[in-house]
């Protein structure tokens, strides 16, 4: 007797989803783009090697009209699109688990898209729930989970409502602010006027990603260090830098800065498969020396690789450059004096 097939068969909405998909995080990406740029990036997630505009543009007028998760502008004899920003979905959501397994990515968008359920715009997302679940039923992912405060050193943000309140309406409607801020060492407070851009999510803390005019560049700040928030005297004109988010990780290691080194980490035995599957750095990459398995990154020297360091202890060994291995020696030789 034949086996019989037990593959879960995919209803002809199976592509759309998908590709309604990567659109929706693709806008997420703090991108605008147009039809163009939506097709190719399907086309890079593997889900159709050949889409045509039509077909894109009504996965588009879905996003647009119907969910309504994006805006859209004529810019000369092109639409460009953006999402907008209360639809954004939380940084958990990446689009790279989509490249890796779709079917898991979907059950991770399901259930951040649960706990908008009690808001204003929850008919729309149960829109959108109905239409996936028809071809990725069940909940695999506890929707509670996306939330469990399982991170040590989380911060509480619940006093912070006031001035989250007033981030989130400074980017959205492209004001300038005047953010008092004292941050980390410091034993005074000072003021930054500011074009606030992003806010992101990163080791257990939230930042804002801002335009600072003084120095002509992208800076980011700490929200638990800052103080206050108010309208600078003057507003200034909206700055017309294009801000990457990839881009402006690039050049730091964490969220810190600094001038780039050639980093070189040996993978002591018995952790090599610990650190292969993952993702170190931008651009980091494994060779072997001597039999063992070497990291290597261009990154900059600051506190938060110190950090990293030393939290994976035995793990894995400073090679190169010289001046880490001395600084990582003399952090030890503090840390054993100071018990």
């Amino acid at each position: 007797m034949a086996k019989k097939d037990i593959t879960p068969k995919k209803s002809k909405n199976h592509n759309q989803i998908l590709r309604v998909m990567a659109i929706y995080q693709y806008a997420a990406q703090c991108k605008k783009f147009n039809i163009h740029e939506a097709i190719n990036h399907i086309k890079e997630q593997g889900i159709d090697d050949n889409p045509n505009i039509r077909t894109v543009q009504r996965d588009l007028e879905l996003l647009l009209n119907d969910l309504q998760y994006l805006r859209s502008e004529q810019s000369g004899k092109s639409v460009i699109y953006s999402i907008i920003e209360e639809y954004a979905p939380s940084t958990a959501i990446s689009a790279k688990p989509l490249i890796e397994n779709d079917e898991l990515s979907v059950h991770f968008l399901k259930a951040h898209l649960k706990n908008y359920k009690n808001t204003p715009f929850a008919s729309k997302i149960n829109q959108l729930l109905v239409e996936i679940n028809k071809d990725y039923p069940g909940d695999v992912i506890p929707d509670d989970f996306l939330y469990w405060n399982r991170s040590i050193g989380e911060y509480d943000y619940s006093s912070y409502a006031n001035i989250l309140k007033i981030l989130v309406d400074a980017i959205v409607n492209k004001k300038w602010i005047k953010v008092q801020y004292q941050k980390v060492g410091a034993t005074t407070k000072r003021f930054h006027e500011v074009f606030p851009l992003r806010i992101f999510n990163y080791n257990n803390g939230l930042y804002l990603v801002a335009y600072y005019p003084k120095y002509k560049s992208f800076i980011n700040f700490k929200i638990e260090f800052i103080y206050s928030l108010a309208e600078p005297e003057v507003q200034y004109e909206i700055p017309k830098h294009d801000f990457d988010f990839e881009d402006y990780f690039k050049n730091r290691f964490g969220v810190m800065e600094g001038e780039i080194k050639d980093i070189k980490l040996r993978i002591n035995k018995g952790y090599e498969g610990y650190f292969e599957r993952r993702n170190w750095h931008q651009g980091s990459k494994f060779s072997t020396q001597n039999g063992y398995r070497i990291l290597e990154m261009k990154s900059p020297i600051n506190i938060e690789l110190y950090s990293f360091l030393l939290s994976k202890n035995t793990m894995i060994t400073v090679l190169e450059p010289k001046e880490l291995k001395v600084e990582m020696k003399n952090l030890l030789l503090k840390l054993l004096e100071d018990y």
